[in-house]
């Protein structure tokens, strides 16, 4: 998060529409989730997927960002004999 500090905010906002998604879904048992609550499940899901992609992308980048210096720390202890393949 400190890396990415505006990622902060997309994890709170992801936290959010998870919980708000759930209420719907529970509300929406308990009335046998009749058809008018589809079409604000779909707008909840697209939210979901929207912020999900947002997440997953972050975490590729800190990955891609901290592969280097791993393999770096990694060869420094275990030796070049040792190197894992690229």
């Amino acid at each position: 998060v400190q890396r990415y500090p505006r990622l902060s905010a997309t994890l709170a906002d992801y936290d959010r529409v998870l919980k708000q998604r759930g209420a719907l879904l529970k509300s929406a048992r308990a009335r046998r989730l009749d058809a008018e609550a589809l079409p604000t499940l779909d707008v909840w899901d697209d939210k979901l997927v929207a912020l999900g992609v947002e997440i997953i992308r972050a975490r590729e980048a800190l990955v891609r960002d901290l592969a280097g210096p791993i393999a770096d720390a990694y060869a420094s202890i275990a030796g070049a004999d040792h190197a894992p393949d690229a």
